[in-house]
């Protein structure tokens, strides 16, 4: 189940239907539909089992908002290309600190210092 905009599509007919809409008429072949959406409330949450990514769900409410290209051929969806913000998404479930926060400075600085060493090594 997705949510794009206000409204929540379930059928393949009705997703269809939603970005034929978008799309303004009956796509020609391999026309990129961009779907922008947004991921909140209730199935907003980091939560289930296994692991995203190589974290472990905590519960974490999570907004995240993305865009899906899709390709579409004779009607039928082809290919998805998802995007979100990866680093929106590990500071609301707490794997990266709050942008601007005294840590994440201080991870851009151990970055920084990291980077400025393999250069001096790489040049020796």
């Amino acid at each position: 189940m997705m949510t794009p905009g206000s409204r929540t599509e379930t059928a393949r007919e009705v997703v269809t239907e939603y970005f034929d809409a978008l799309a303004g008429s009956r796509s020609p072949r391999w026309w990129p539909r961009p779907t922008r959406w947004r991921c909140t409330g209730a199935s907003g949450a980091f939560d289930g089992s296994g692991r995203f990514q190589g974290l472990t769900p905590n519960g974490r409410h999570v907004e995240i908002r993305g865009l899906d290209l899709l390709m579409v051929e004779d009607g039928k969806i082809v290919s998805n290309y998802a995007y979100t913000n990866g680093m929106e998404f590990a500071r609301q479930v707490g794997a990266l600190p709050a942008q601007d926060s005294p840590p994440e400075k201080a991870l851009a600085a151990a970055f920084n210092a990291k980077t400025a060493l393999e250069k001096r090594l790489r040049s020796s």
